[in-house]
Order: C-alpha cells, then structure tokens, then sequence
C-alpha cells in the first residue's frame, strides 16, 4: 500500500473514531440532561401535589376553627341541648359538605358529648369504632397542650392539625383540633372539636380530578417497606 493511501486510511479512521467519540459525548449529555429533567419534573409534581394537600388541609381547618369559635357551640359543650343537635348536628351537612368522615366534640371533662362517623363513599352513618373513641379521649388535650412537639401545619395556639394513623386504619388521616370558645375569646374553653378525614383511595381521586394532578396512596404497610429500602 502506497504511503497515499496509508495516509488517507488513517485520516478517515481519524474521522470515524473522532465521530464516535462525539456521538458517545452528546448521548452522555443527553442522558443526563434527560435525567436531569425528568427528576426536576418529578420534583416538580410532588411538590404541587403536597401543596395541594396542604392548602385542602388548611381549608378544613379553618371550617374547624369557624366552627369552634362559635357561642352557640360554646355553650353546646358547656351543656348539650337537643335544639342545637338538631339545628346543625343531626343533618350531617358539616361532614358531608367538608367530606369529614369523623367528628367529635369532647367537654373540657374529656367526655364525649357528640360524635358522629361517615362513609362518604358509601354516604352512609356508621358507627364510630370503640378504638377511636379511646384513641382520642386519651390523646385530643394532650396533642393541644403539646403541640410543639408535633409537626403541626397551622400555627395557631387555638388549634392543630397534621396527618396519623388511626388505630386499625391502613390509610394515613388529617386531623384538625380547635379548642371551643366563644366568639370573644373572654371565656375558658369548653371543650374541643375534632374533625378526621380519612385519606382514601376514593378521596384521594376525588382530589386527583379536582386539581389535575395525578396521586397516589400509600398503606402504612407500604410506607414502612418503602422506609426499610
């Protein structure tokens, strides 16, 4: 072979591995910026979704806490009377309005003076589980009095709110606390009210069509496996 095409064979070698190498670059570039992309996308969707949540979060608390200053709930849970229960309990409208699967008004005695539970699923009245009956009593004032200590979402002094687990239940709750005064604030309070939702796969589409955004829930199952990786 002349000395011509030796050199000529080795320009076009030159080319070809000099193309792949650039070819190899930009696939690298793109990868990673496609990556890169895709992640800060991800990122992106989470965190509307979390604010999503949270705004739908802060709305049910301030239906609580409109509710909770209240004089007629005020003296409500100073003294239950039937034309009050009947007026704007009984109906059930502050649940099926607000999807409140729950509510409970507890007296400063930490006693059950009302309670209610619903299936907005189903949209029927069940019965409040004796679990959560308990969980509550046992732990309603001291989540108020303690609230420091827990990552509460609102930062009221009157009120708390967050997500937990319910004894027995596999999908996470809100819950939203308000102790109950009268309008003026000028009384101690007389007791405290308690609205839980459920996060169910039925609610957390409702809120997937609502706001556009695609969800999905977890079981606490889930979530501890998901801790453990």
């Amino acid at each position: 072979m002349s000395s011509r095409k030796k050199m000529l064979v080795l320009i076009i070698l030159f080319w070809i591995v000099l193309l792949g190498v650039i070819l190899s670059g930009s696939k690298y570039i793109f990868d990673s910026s496609f990556q890169q992309l895709e992640t800060e996308s991800a990122l992106d969707a989470s965190n509307r979704v979390y604010h999503v949540i949270l705004q739908d979060l802060k709305y049910l608390h301030f239906v609580n806490v409109d509710n909770a200053f209240w004089d007629e709930m005020h003296q409500f849970a100073l003294k239950p009377n039937a034309k009050f229960e009947e007026m704007y309990l009984s109906n059930g409208e502050i649940l099926t309005d607000n999807d409140v699967n729950i509510l409970v008004i507890l007296n400063r005695d930490n006693q059950i003076i009302w309670s209610r539970a619903y299936d907005l699923a189903k949209g029927e009245v069940t019965q409040l589980p004796a679990s959560v009956s308990r969980y509550l009593k046992t732990n309603v004032y001291r989540f108020l009095k303690g609230k420091e200590q827990y990552h509460n979402l609102v930062k009221k002094a009157h009120g708390l709110a967050g997500f937990f687990f319910l004894p027995g239940e596999k999908y996470a709750t809100y819950l939203s606390v308000s102790y109950i005064h009268d309008a003026r604030y000028k009384e101690p309070y007389s007791g405290a009210l308690i609205f839980l939702r459920h996060l169910t796969p039925q609610f957390v589409k409702k809120l997937s069509v609502k706001f556009q955004y695609k969800m999905q829930l977890f079981t606490k199952t889930q979530l501890a496996g998901y801790n453990r990786g």
